[in-house]
């Protein structure tokens, strides 16, 4: 069998090491860019540099496709795969096939790396090795190299496009809003990509969801807030966290493992949330600032405006546009801001369409913005929740966290 594994970010390269220490099929890497200009020689560690292709010089005979969940697979190219039969699957996928583990997967719009975490904390708190990987940042298939009781894997659409015969003995959607759309048809599209995540799953598995996505067999519990805790010294901002809870508990309790309300109790008082979402920064008299750098939609930014809704509140925005609309702006009219500071790609669109309600001052960059801030010495809150993508001025989400944690220290 010819197999691609086409994209060479973690994933693919996981997937390659995996099929090349598994199977005796023949492999290709299929990339960006010629060969020659890959980044590192970890490609070449496992096949030779004859093995290697641009993507548009890829072999179309192959058998199957590994695909990246950075690769849109309604691309033209990989179409035409998929119109001559070829079985174009994720690296979820190819792992899930020889996985004799109970996999936990969490998919939503927001709050999947908080939960994931969170439920792999527990289960390790219970006692259980735990594997949790997906996409948080671990990929699947770095699984065999350990021994484990369980799998927590955090999935994006993008990865659940490619799933065919995978089996999620517990399945959570937290909520579903739209995003990503530059990437699909309609919302609905993007709805169908995360219901896969309940695709196999049988009466003896459970589906935690919100009521309007009961679908399947499985035994559906309806997500809600967490109650008969006490919160009272949480370090978790924000109320949203009580549905992310519900669903550890839930997953202890479908499990039949011991002490569910004391680890539950435990999470809720130590457990300081994941890093770069509604992260505090700093808490002194008459200012908090949070960095919620992990936001890259509105439904995440609204989440952490709430928590702060009676407080004075600067709120940054920016970051990469998806299109050439935006189409939040209603939802933020209902909020009282002291300022809103924009920046980056989505600077000028924003302070044109938000400037008529609010005091909207347009930046270069993010080192604008707290320098700005800096000089005003504001009271009440700083909350960085940009609501877009950070790849118009940063590699990723960590990378414009921790840039604004440095500018924090060096301004305010």
């Amino acid at each position: 069998m010819k197999i691609g594994i086409w994209g060479m970010g973690k994933s693919g390269l996981s997937a390659l090491e995996y099929l090349a220490q598994k199977s005796q099929d023949q492999l290709f890497a299929i990339n960006r860019g010629e060969p020659s200009t890959w980044a590192g020689d970890d490609v070449l560690k496992h096949i030779s540099l004859q093995q290697c292709f641009a993507e548009e010089k890829a072999p179309q005979d192959l058998d199957l496709i590994i695909l990246s969940p950075g690769v849109d697979r309604k691309s033209p190219q990989i179409t035409s795969y998929i119109e001559r039969g070829v079985d174009v699957i994720s690296e979820i996928e190819l792992a899930a096939k020889e996985c004799s583990l109970p996999i936990i997967a969490i998919t939503g719009s927001n709050g999947k790396t908080t939960t994931t975490s969170m439920i792999s904390l527990a289960l390790q708190k219970a006692g259980k090795r735990v594997f949790c990987g997906g996409n948080i940042g671990v990929p699947f298939c770095e699984m065999y190299k350990g021994t484990y009781d369980f799998a927590v894997l955090e999935l994006s659409s993008f990865q659940l496009e490619s799933v065919r015969d995978f089996h999620a003995q517990v399945a959570i959607i937290l909520n579903i809003t739209p995003t990503h759309m530059e990437r699909y048809d309609d919302v609905q599209d993007y709805i169908n990509a995360k219901l896969n995540i309940t695709k196999n799953q049988t009466q003896d598995d459970l589906l935690i969801a919100p009521q309007k996505y009961l679908t399947g067999q499985a035994t559906f519990n309806c997500i809600r807030p967490l109650a008969g805790y006490d919160f009272s010294h949480t370090r978790l901002v924000g109320e949203h966290h009580k549905q992310n809870l519900y669903c550890v508990r839930e997953v202890l309790r479908f499990f039949k493992l011991d002490n569910v309300k004391e680890i539950v109790q435990d999470l809720i008082s130590n457990f300081a949330g994941v890093e770069f979402r509604m992260q505090v920064e700093r808490k002194t008299d008459g200012l908090i600032i949070i960095n919620d750098a992990k936001s890259t939609n509105i439904d995440a930014t609204i989440s952490g405006i709430e928590s702060f809704k009676d407080l004075n509140t600067n709120l940054i925005l920016g970051g990469q546009l998806r299109s050439s609309q935006i189409d939040f702006i209603q939802a933020l009219d209902s909020y009282d801001f002291e300022c809103i500071y924009v920046y980056g790609e989505a600077a000028d669109l924003l302070h044109k369409e938000m400037s008529a309600k609010h005091q909207v001052v347009k930046m270069k960059g993010l080192e604008d913005v707290v320098q700005k801030l800096g000089e005003h010495a504001p009271k009440g809150v700083i909350l960085y929740s940009p609501a877009f993508p950070s790849f118009d001025q940063y590699e990723n989400y960590q990378a414009r966290g921790k840039h604004f944690s440095s500018l924090v220290s060096q301004y305010l």
